[in-house]
């Protein structure tokens, strides 16, 4: 009984997934709901993981000092970036708090 349900379930994930089309899914299903978190240029990498953290969010949108209205981006910091930041940083040498 239990492969004759497990059959149905996988026949029936198998369905949907070759009837999705990117087509098919709006862009709005994508976008944060949180709206755009950002932090100013001046601020160090763990001000930015501070937010992402507190936020839940993977990562920041850098505003303002490089831009003409202090709100513009000028960049963003992922945790891709945190994570090959601290990919590279030598565990035998010691770090500025």
């Amino acid at each position: 009984m239990h492969n004759i349900l497990k059959y149905h379930i996988l026949d029936a994930c198998y369905e949907a997934r070759n009837n999705m089309s990117v087509d098919n899914i709006p862009a709005s299903t994508y976008m944060s709901s949180k709206g755009v978190i950002t932090e100013e240029a001046d601020q160090n990498i763990y001000a930015a993981c501070r937010i992402m953290h507190e936020h839940n969010i993977g990562c920041v949108v850098i505003v303002g000092k490089n831009a003409a209205n202090d709100k513009d981006p000028v960049g963003i910091v992922t945790e891709r970036d945190v994570v090959r930041l601290l990919g590279n940083l030598d565990p035998t040498s010691p770090h500025e708090k």
